[in-house]
């Protein structure tokens, strides 16, 4: 009977150190490869509506100095490292949950051009509760090479992740959009660097 409940023990301990060790693979961050920036998500006194708005951020000069032009996995800003939970049922398709705040990324209303017309892109935005059939908070991840570069779309509307041009009023941050087109330019190209160099093709 002791030897029964070690073993049932034991069992239970590797299987929870499997799940942990799934959770730490997946946490990864998002470089956007022509701005050479990391996507982060605000805080709420930098967002915009009311809404926490996601953005690129320079890397930094320490960041910089240890590797250079190479992307590497790092936690020194928790907001910058997004945890990829695989939807069920789909190859490569994930929800981003944003370590520091526990909150999933989305693809939400448009942006507005003039006071009566829109734009043909879409802000990126957290939020915590998650529907997981809804479409807006899944992220499919294209592969183009072996050094971790990818197209990311949103499955609900079919459109691609890109980092904007610096405007007037952000002088250091972009924004991060989504665009009704097909991607374009490195703008369109991210990086995705796993924790202990996890890769998310599996």
């Amino acid at each position: 009977m002791f030897k029964l409940k070690f073993l049932v023990f034991l069992f239970s301990f590797l299987d929870l150190r499997c799940v942990v060790s799934r959770n730490e693979e997946l946490n990864c961050v998002i470089f956007n490869e022509k701005y050479h920036e990391y996507m982060y998500a605000a805080n709420f006194l930098f967002s915009k509506y009311f809404k926490r708005a996601v953005y690129t951020f320079p890397l930094g000069i320490f960041y910089s100095i240890k590797n250079g032009k190479n992307f590497d996995f790092t936690d020194d800003d928790r907001k910058g490292v997004w945890i990829l939970e695989p939807v069920s049922g789909r190859k490569n398709v994930f929800y981003l949950k944003n370590l520091r705040y526990e909150e999933y990324m989305y693809s939400g209303e448009r942006v507005s051009k003039f006071i009566f017309f829109d734009s043909n892109m879409r802000f990126v935005n957290t939020e915590k509760n998650l529907s997981p059939s809804d479409e807006k908070f899944m992220w499919k991840f294209e592969q183009l090479d072996s050094r971790g570069s990818y197209l990311i779309f949103n499955v609900g509307y079919n459109e691609p992740l890109f980092a904007n041009f610096k405007n007037s009023r952000e002088e250091i941050r972009r924004d991060v959009l989504t665009w009704y087109k097909e991607p374009n330019g490195l703008q369109f190209r991210w990086n995705v660097k796993c924790k202990n160099d996890a890769e998310i093709n599996k």
